[in-house]
């Protein structure tokens, strides 16, 4: 074994333990720096759930499919700023029962969770715009509702309330477009008249 081949196996030794090594340093300093910001948001995240220190009710709707959804309503509560406003969204999740409803079609900007409990239907919609310029007309669609009369209720954090009693839904559908400005957080709940 001569110089350059002791010197040739040091070197790719070096280069296997960097490129393995570097990549894993890497990860695990990004991971601990996002977890750190989201601490300061009251939010802790990890692959599988999402806790929020507020209550059960939001432990009970950040598990599965609204995973990515529920991050995104939690971080743009935690951005409030505004105590009063601040504590009106997070009583506006707090009202959140039931359980979770399936949701499809989000866009790149607003997003929802949903629950239901025993004929009330509740949706909270998120408009996250970090660069607070997006505004957006929110199609929503409600399927496989029983047919009946049904009060809805349309709540903005920092707004107003707008109740509609008598909504008639036929054939299990019913459709609203909600205006949503940037950064706006939206409550929708759909109760069946008796």
């Amino acid at each position: 074994m001569d110089l350059d081949d002791s010197l040739r196996r040091r070197l790719y030794v070096s280069f296997i333990t960097i490129g393995i090594f570097f990549p894993l340093v890497t990860f695990f300093f990004l991971q601990f720096f996002i977890l750190k910001s989201f601490a300061k948001a009251d939010i802790l995240a990890d692959a599988s759930h999402v806790t929020v220190n507020i209550n059960h009710n939001w432990r009970m709707l950040a598990k599965g499919s609204q995973i990515n959804s529920f991050r995104v309503v939690a971080l743009t509560v935690s951005k409030i700023t505004d105590k009063k406003l601040r504590g009106e969204a997070e009583q506006m999740v707090d009202s959140f029962e039931g359980s979770r409803m399936r949701l499809e079609g989000e866009g790149d900007f607003v997003r929802a969770v949903g629950a239901r409990s025993q004929g009330k239907y509740s949706l909270i919609l998120v408009n996250y715009d970090p660069k607070n310029r997006n505004k957006e007309l929110a199609p929503i669609t409600l399927t496989h509702l029983e047919n009946g009369t049904y009060s809805t209720s349309i709540t903005t954090v920092g707004g107003v309330t707008v109740k509609n009693e008598g909504s008639i839904v036929v054939d299990g559908i019913m459709k609203r477009t909600i205006f949503m400005a940037p950064n706006q957080i939206t409550l929708i709940t759909l109760e069946r008249e008796k």
